[in-house]
């Protein structure tokens, strides 16, 4: 085996490991977006502090891999004669062989069902919190307002919702 088939090799090798730790990191949100939710359920600020300072630390070593990656793809494309910034992993992989092929197939089975999950989290993550903020305005109204009238209203969604409140 010659040195670039090496050299080849390694990187591909290199590529897969950071991608691997990708999945790593994203399982390390997904359980920091749960200890969110719950720091958000019951208000508790230095836990919700503590997760979000948690989830910046490992969205900078995903920046990070994925910077990595980027190089290393641009010197496979290089190595390849490919023009700059058109090779792609699939191209990568296809080029390296069966095992590498496998490699990259069992990665990305368990990369998207992890993506997936961590965009549900988010998605409900965001919506705990804009109904928090709902009920925070809703609340500053009642009060700023309690003694004049029983109507208030709470934008949502460009549209307002009315709440009718009894002080029988």
């Amino acid at each position: 085996m010659e040195k670039r088939d090496r050299d080849f090799e390694e990187q591909c090798d290199l590529l897969l490991n950071l991608l691997e730790r990708e999945i790593d990191l994203y399982n390390d949100l997904i359980s920091f977006s749960k200890r969110k939710q719950g720091a958000l359920i019951i208000m508790d600020a230095k836990d919700l502090a503590d997760a979000l300072s948690d989830v910046e630390a490992v969205v900078d070593e995903i920046r990070e891999s994925v910077e990595a990656r980027l190089n290393i793809l641009a010197e496979l494309e290089s190595s390849m004669g490919l023009p700059r910034g058109t090779a792609t992993f699939k191209h990568v992989v296809d080029n390296g062989g069966p095992e590498l092929q496998e490699r990259y197939g069992r990665i990305t089975k368990a990369l998207a069902p992890t993506l997936e999950r961590l965009v549900l989290l988010n998605g409900g993550n965001m919506a705990l919190v804009n109904n928090i903020l709902d009920y925070f305005d809703f609340a500053a109204q009642t009060l700023a307002c309690r003694d004049q009238v029983n109507t208030y209203t709470v934008r949502k969604g460009g549209r307002p919702d009315v709440f009718h409140i009894s002080r029988a």
